[in-house]
């Protein structure tokens, strides 16, 4: 497969994962704001669905735009250092659905993707990214994927907010 095909899978599972998400987030909501309002106290947002919908759609459709206009034929280009930045956040968004079925006790929207589809889909594009040397930046990839993953997925939900 192709540098740029196996680029294109991201998008399209982040696609199927979140569509899992959207499917049964509504009843997982209150556990998620509990969690949130003991850990952050007041600051913790209420998160509603409308509020996850408008994130859900935002993380859905960037990744989209990169893989089409971007070069994802070109090692170390800008378009690819996304879309591996992206993989690496899926990746640590693999071990957020773990620990959040942990501390449910059982099933958290996009579990079962998470682990079938992501963990293996992103997986295999870091080893190739990796073996293949798409990108010399691991440590700003990383740091980069901790920070969307947290602040920035934060950030989003914020925003979000205001417009639900």
């Amino acid at each position: 497969m192709s540098q740029r095909a196996a680029l294109w899978l991201v998008p399209i599972a982040i696609a199927v994962h979140n569509l899992e998400e959207a499917l049964f987030i509504r009843t997982f909501l209150p556990f998620v704001n509990q969690r949130l309002r003991a850990i952050l106290g007041p600051a913790a947002p209420d998160v509603t669905a409308r509020t996850y919908f408008i994130a859900l759609f935002v993380v859905t459709v960037i990744p989209f735009v990169i893989a089409a206009t971007g070069d994802l034929s070109r090692k170390r280009g800008a378009a690819v250092y996304a879309m591996v930045t992206i993989a690496v956040t899926m990746l640590v968004n693999v071990a957020v659905h773990l620990g959040g079925a942990v501390l449910a006790g059982g099933y958290a929207p996009g579990l079962v993707t998470a682990v079938v589809v992501n963990l293996p889909l992103f997986a295999y594009v870091v080893r190739r990214a990796v073996r293949e040397q798409w990108v010399r930046r691991w440590t700003a990839v990383t740091l980069a994927a901790i920070l969307l993953h947290g602040p920035g997925l934060w950030t989003l939900l914020l925003v979000a907010r205001r417009f639900g």
